[in-house]
């Protein structure tokens, strides 16, 4: 038996230095042929390349070395030549790291536009700096950081590094380049392993890697040549959607003492349940706290509602992220205590304080951001960033952001909506559907009443309300103290020449809140006098400019996330001493991609202008962008139109 134990042993120890020679060796062989300080002249670069590009990627090798579960190293080689002022940031070398990576072996070379080596980065320039997020109250994230503080236009920069991962949730997926306008010349990925405890998919590109079986090493290799600067194209989809992106994930992973595995969406669930199993636990008097709060509930929702605005009152949100803290909750406890915590940690909170009154909810992962790639649905990994809570219903399910203080029960907004949730449950994990707000929910009305004069000056009142997208952009606004929040509505009112005389605004909590606004201004020469003729701009807010980007072969689907609907009515009050001899007639545009109403009434001696506007949410082929500028182009036309009163002879 202790000589079985002791050839096990060996077997494994041999197998993990062989494949650490192995890859070493490979790794040996690939710098070898990687000479320091190639043909790195502006003039070698192929013309097409620089074309549009702000930097070339001259040379991208990456090995990726999986050695168990818990442990792999990434060796990573690039030279990028920077062609002009806009490429300036893709010269400087940012390594992110935490409590189970280290970054070493750091060479950094610059050479001028002809190749010339210039200068050689020394190890006291090389910066390691705090990675902590501006929420943050403590971190375990750093940053490698080198500038290498050259400003010779063109140059190249050379580099090389190791990192050295000593926890494994999931591996650093391969990127092609990560910015627009930047070619690339030649570019590897490479994956090395013992065995098949990984999985990949490949992204917006069909390149089948390059397979080599070594000893029991089995080696994948992808190769990129030639790629052409990819230009920002208006209304596209994220970046990482349209470049060539390979995602690696482990099907095995250890966290400290924590393993897991994500060979299907149920197992990895079944992970993040046992990091937080047991930690709901409440103290009695919190307890009795919550018991008899929800006393005075009439339903469940109120219960929820009274549950979850005690959280709001009794916590803060900060960002704690140390070793496995950046996946496992506070206790529930803890919170209680400290009245802090991150998503997760509150999130957790919530969920006890729910438990407490037989109210069942579920931690639910989530990848928030306001403009995000989707899940991929059949790749089973970790490609969340934040946390929500779950509360379900037959009838209507509550989704709760925990992180906010100020926002009504069961309202997400577009930070976290419309989009796939994995639900954690003692099963394991589940992907749902996050409940979508109604498109006619994303609204913003004005109703504006203008006094004009007769020199052209003016007053206008305005009353707004503010609606799903629309309200999640000017919430913001009202946090700010009383100077920023000023500045902030200036830059929001589109009228050539006014004064702002005063603003005030409020929220309705409702399940789907709404911000009401009030403006006063003073408008000055809205009115042009010409001859007899008063001349003013129909709409008086919220014009649309034309799409300012060239008509050309479009690459990438035209992605319109999210649906628009605006409503203006306009009453003007005119000098008596003029009259409106022609009604201006009404205008519809309609195209597939929304559609846009205005008109003008005569009401008791007043104008009234009304304009409607709704954008559909949708993806749309790129042989439709003439078609959507042609759209914008005519709504911009139209929102410009003017208005001609006669002067009445006296």
């Amino acid at each position: 038996m202790r000589n079985q134990l002791f050839s096990k042993k060996y077997n494994v120890r041999y197998k993990i230095i062989q494949l650490t020679f192995f890859t070493g060796l490979i790794f040996l062989i690939h710098q070898a042929n990687l000479v320091w300080g190639q043909e790195y002249s502006v003039e070698s670069i192929p013309q097409e390349l620089k074309d549009n590009a702000k930097a070339v990627i001259r040379s991208s090798d990456i090995v990726l070395k999986l050695i168990s579960t818990n442990k792999a190293q990434m060796q990573i080689h690039k030279a990028i030549t920077i062609l002009n002022e806009n490429g300036l940031l893709a010269a400087n070398l940012e390594q992110h790291f935490d409590k189970y990576s280290r970054v070493n072996q750091i060479d950094f070379v610059v050479y001028d536009g002809n190749g010339k080596k210039v200068k050689k980065i020394k190890s006291d320039d090389i910066k390691d700096i705090s990675a902590i997020s501006g929420y943050s109250i403590y971190e375990d994230n750093r940053m490698k950081y080198i500038d290498p503080n050259y400003q010779t236009i063109p140059f190249t920069v050379e580099y090389s590094y190791n990192i050295v991962y000593t926890g494994i949730l999931d591996y650093p997926d391969f990127y092609l380049f990560n910015d627009y306008n930047i070619s690339v010349q030649h570019s590897t990925f490479t994956i090395l392993s013992e065995n098949d405890h990984l999985k990949y998919r490949v992204l917006e590109n069909n390149i089948t890697p390059e397979n080599k079986i070594s000893e029991d090493v089995k080696m994948r290799k992808w190769s990129f040549s030639h790629y052409k600067p990819l230009k920002n194209e208006s209304f596209e989809s994220p970046i990482i959607e349209i470049i060539p992106v390979i995602q690696v994930a482990p099907n095995q992973f250890k966290l400290d003492e924590f393993t897991g595995n994500s060979k299907t969406w149920e197992q990895f669930g079944k992970w993040i349940y046992t990091l937080n199993e047991g930690r709901t636990a409440l103290d009695e008097s919190t307890r009795n706290t919550i018991k008899e709060l929800v006393k005075l509930a009439s339903n469940r929702y109120d219960s929820v509602k009274f549950i979850y605005e005690f959280m709001q009152n009794k916590t803060r949100y900060v960002s704690i992220q140390i070793g496995i803290g950046g996946w496992q909750a506070f206790e529930a406890s803890t919170v209680d205590k400290l009245g802090y915590g991150d998503c997760k940690a509150l999130t957790n909170y919530t969920k006890a304080l729910l438990e407490t009154v037989g109210i069942k909810s579920y931690y639910a992962l989530v990848r928030a951001g306001r403009k995000i790639t989707n899940i991929i649905e059949d790749f089973p990994s970790n490609q969340f960033n934040h946390t929500i809570l779950c509360v379900p219903s037959d009838t209507d399910t509550l989704w709760l952001e925990c992180t906010d203080q100020n926002i009504p029960c069961g309202y997400l907004g577009i930070f976290t909506d419309d989009r796939k949730s994995l639900l954690i449950t003692k099963d394991g994990g589940k992907l749902v559907n996050i409940k979508t707000i109604d498109p006619n929910e994303h609204f913003v009305s004005k109703n504006i009443a203008v006094e004009l004069f007769e020199d052209g000056f003016g007053t206008a009142e305005i009353n707004g309300k503010y609606s799903g997208l629309f309200f999640d952009l000017l919430y913001p606004v009202l946090k700010m103290d009383d100077r920023d929040k000023r500045k902030e509505i200036l830059s929001l009112i589109e009228i050539p020449s006014f004064d702002l005389i005063n603003f005030s605004h409020s929220t309705n909590k409702t399940i789907i809140p709404t911000i009401d606004e009030n403006i006063n201004l003073s408008l000055k020469n809205y009115a042009s006098l010409i001859n007899n003729r008063y001349i003013f701009r129909l709409n008086l807010m919220n014009v649309a400019e034309p799409l300012p980007y060239e008509r050309h072969k479009r690459k990438s689907d035209i992605d319109l996330r999210w649906p628009l609907l605006s409503f203006d009515t306009v009453l003007y009050q005119f000098p008596k001493n003029y009259k409106l001899d022609v009604i201006p007639e009404k205008i519809i545009i309609q195209s597939e991609f929304g559609e846009y109403i205005s008109t003008v009434d005569i009401i008791d001696g007043s104008i009234q202008y009304t304009k409607k506007f709704r954008l559909n949410k949708g993806s749309y082929s790129p042989e439709l962008y003439n078609e959507f500028i042609d759209f914008f182009d005519a709504i911009s036309a139209a929102d410009e139109r003017k208005i001609s009163l006669l002067k009445i002879s006296e």
